[in-house]
This record gives structure tokens, C-alpha cells and sequence, in this order.
């Protein structure tokens, strides 16, 4: 392994760790309970939502 490949591999090692470092200290990407909603009229937001050109979440489950 050449001196440049090593050197390419300890800096994107460090990037990663720095960043995930930085994600639990500042919680940069928060996905919690208030981001996502339910709503009971789907078709009134799914047309709402394309109007603002939102981006739209759809989940799909059962109870088997």
C-alpha cells in the first residue's frame, strides 16, 4: 500500500469519526416523534402536500 493510499484511508477515517463524534454531541440529524404526524384525511394532505411540492411519508403495516 503506497504512502498516499494510507494517508487518503486515515483521513476518511478521521472525517467519520469526527462526524459521528459531532451527530451524538449535537444531534444534527433529528428524526423524533414531532417530525411525523398522522393525519385522518390522507387524499386532502397527499394533494396539499403535492400543490407546495412537499415531500410526502407514506407507511404501510399490519396487525397479523
Amino acid at each position: 500500500m503506497t504512502k498516499r493510499s494510507k494517508s487518503i484511508i486515515l483521513t476518511l477515517t478521521l472525517l467519520l469519526t469526527l462526524g459521528v463524534f459531532l451527530q451524538s454531541q449535537f444531534n444534527l440529524f433529528s428524526f423524533g416523534d414531532k417530525d411525523f404526524e398522522a393525519t385522518p384525511y390522507p387524499l386532502t394532505a397527499y394533494n396539499e402536500a403535492q400543490a407546495k411540492s412537499e415531500p410526502i411519508f407514506l407507511e404501510f403495516y399490519a396487525d397479523w
